[in-house]
């Protein structure tokens, strides 16, 4: 049986990069390489001037032109929050259940995925900051923390020092206005953001956005210099995916192909400020590695694949294959500068066991990446590499494609071949890239050999992963910590009427409030009927204090039965906000910012329940998972 899983490196490629590295590290005395990824979102893979389109982008291609462009990279999905996993953690994002866009608690749920990036997941600034890099995120993020999910774990929970996001991330944002410049009022654009707190907003019309990371970027640069420590930045752009709101000089006809043009035109502009600041400092200059790429391929309407087919949420080329720029004035070889590189294919999972052993950094042995150690290929000592497993893709569940003629479910990459399938192995396409890039003639009948290996070694692959569309469920025990109403009466303090804004503060004196019971059959609130049934179809705000006898250890959770969306803070910080209403008791993650606040002794929970014809219930205990 063929396994295609990672579990050694090319000692021969390790050897030379390492020379590679070491000797420009070296000659300047400078210590461990710094690193920046820029990722954009939604751009075409033939937008760029250096990638042959007529978008003016002057300063990609001259970063272009100094470093190396890539014509055979891929992203490991045609949409974003699947693609930035792969990014993360060097693995196929569907082993973590991120096979499309995070989106609303509900939506992930119908479709099998999970709400946010498993923090058991491997991460490549978890990795550099263990070895003593300063770790900063800046921009979109969207692998937890949009919609109503406002209890996902913040972005420094990840390995990051610092982090400045925007509507699809937690912690410190910056919210877009879409301002039509018509006179009319900028109207907001947070997709909820807005309402889920934890991390301070600021409010800025769109095309400040993208300056205002670069800025945070280049903040967070001038302090790992003050402080002696090489850096990892993530620098992930909102820019150029929708809605298109350039400056207003810049907004052309009005068309969407011209405000697209517009936004990658000042996209361009702004990234300038950051590579002339690299290029200007003689240290950073000769040991920073810089690497430009798109998240997926363009929307439809307004970016370029060129000759590619397909578009951003497919698995044919144009949704894949992005443009890579690679630069590092003093790290690339001499002769791969300027080099347009058409040989090597590789993708996004293989940049993270790369740039590990570009700056000598070892994962812990546990980690098995699904990615190949490619640097040799990113620092120009070779020109191809030969891989041990092919590449693989899976179509996002959101995007099935016509009934008549539906999308391909599956895909690989071995070498020129490009083969899919659905997921039963029916209409096989098969493609060889260097001939037909734009894949047109379907060569499967012509090469059954071929089509029998690659359904076997596709099929294969797929069934190793968490299918889509199954719920997710994870078989966990756990122990009360906290009890709740299943075991025993709780007392709770309660009010119909809105109280003052501090009122989920401890020191906040709730002695006028009326006190209640809730439990099983035993009373509940209020007029005590049995927990479950409507008791109120008001807005309600609840108290309760819990005592605990020493400050627990490990991840707790809220374990909730709840209806119509409560919020819940513990000690008066934010713990969680849930939507819709439950079936059972919900076990529900708790903000680090709260659980940090948990100590021996009083504690208190404060829920707040919005209105409903239907009446509502909520029961809230703390539990910890039995390992």
């Amino acid at each position: 049986m063929l396994f295609y899983r990672l579990t050694t490196f090319f000692v021969t490629c390790i050897v030379f990069t390492v020379m590679s590295v070491a000797m420009s590290v070296v000659a300047l005395g400078a210590g461990k390489p710094n690193i920046i990824v820029i990722m954009a979102d939604d751009l075409g893979h033939s937008d760029l001037g250096c990638f042959g389109g007529e978008i003016e982008t002057p300063h990609l291609d001259q970063l272009a032109a100094e470093g190396t462009r890539f014509t055979n990279f891929y992203v490991a999905s045609p949409v974003c929050s699947s693609s930035r996993c792969a990014l993360m953690t060097g693995q196929y994002p569907y082993r973590w259940r991120l096979s499309s866009y995070l989106d609303s608690r509900q939506h992930n749920e119908r479709r099998g995925m999970a709400q946010w990036l498993d923090l058991k997941a491997p991460t490549l600034p978890r990795f550099l900051k263990n070895a003593g890099y300063a770790t900063g995120h800046f921009g979109k993020w969207h692998l937890g923390g949009q919609r109503n999910v406002g209890d996902a774990p913040l972005i420094t929970e990840y390995g990051f020092d610092e982090s400045l996001t925007s509507f699809e991330g937690l912690g410190p944002r910056v919210l877009p206005l879409m301002n039509p410049f018509d006179g009319s009022e900028p109207q907001p654009h947070a997709m909820g953001s807005g309402g889920l707190g934890r991390g301070e907003i600021t409010w800025m019309d769109r095309n400040k956005i993208t300056p205002r990371f670069v800025e945070a970027t280049m903040e967070f640069i001038k302090k790992a210099e003050k402080d002696g420590k090489p850096f990892y930045v993530n620098l992930w752009l909102d820019d150029p995916h929708s809605p298109f709101f350039p400056s207003a000089h810049l907004r052309g006809d009005g068309s969407k192909k011209d405000r697209y043009r517009s936004v990658v035109m000042e996209m361009d502009l702004h990234l300038a400020t950051l590579f002339d600041y690299i290029r200007g400092s003689e240290v950073l200059r000769e040991n920073t590695l810089i690497l430009f790429m798109s998240d997926n391929g363009h929307e439809q309407g307004a970016g370029s694949g060129g000759p590619l087919r397909g578009y951003k949420t497919v698995i044919y080329e144009g949704g894949i294959r992005s443009p890579l720029i690679v630069w590092g004035n003093g790290l690339l070889t001499q002769e791969a500068k300027g080099r347009r590189n058409e040989t090597a294919v590789f993708q996004a999972i293989d940049l993270v066991p790369s740039l590990l052993n570009i700056v000598g950094v070892e994962a812990p042995s546990e980690v098995v990446f699904d990615g190949e150690d490619f640097s040799s290929i990113v620092l120009g000592t070779t020109m191809t590499q030969e891989r041990k497993a092919p590449i693989f893709w899976r179509r996002p569940p959101d995007w099935p494609g016509p009934a008549n003629n539906p999308l391909p479910d599956l895909a690989l990459r071995d070498g020129a071949w490009k083969f899919l399938m659905q997921f039963d192995g029916s209409r096989p396409q098969l493609y060889n890239l260097d001939t037909d890039i734009a894949e047109s003639t379907n060569l499967a009948a012509e090469h059954p050999d071929l089509v029998a290996k690659y359904r076997n070694v596709l099929g294969e692959w797929n069934a190793a992963m968490p299918k889509d569309g199954e719920p997710f469920v994870e078989a966990r025990t756990f122990k009360e910590v906290v009890p709740t109403a299943r075991t025993q009466q709780v007392d709770w303090k309660y009010t119909l009427e809105p109280p003052p804004e501090n009122w989920f503060q401890n020191d906040f004196d709730d002695s006028a409030w009326t006190t209640g019971k809730s439990g099983f059959g035993n009373g509940g609130l209020p007029g005590n009927p049995p927990m479950g049934t409507t008791w109120t179809t008001n807005d309600i705000w609840l108290r309760r204090e819990f005592e605990l006898p020493v400050k627990p250890e490990g991840e707790l959770f809220l374990y909730v039965y709840y209806d119509e969306s409560p919020e819940i803070w513990i000690n008066g910080v934010f713990a969680t906000k849930t939507t819709g209403y439950s079936t059972g008791y919900t076990p529900l993650r708790i903000t680090s910012e709260a659980a940090a606040t948990l100590q021996p002794g009083k504690n208190r929970f404060a829920v707040k329940a919005s209105q409903t014809t239907g009446g509502q219930y909520i029961d809230v205990g703390l539990v910890q998972e039995i390992q």
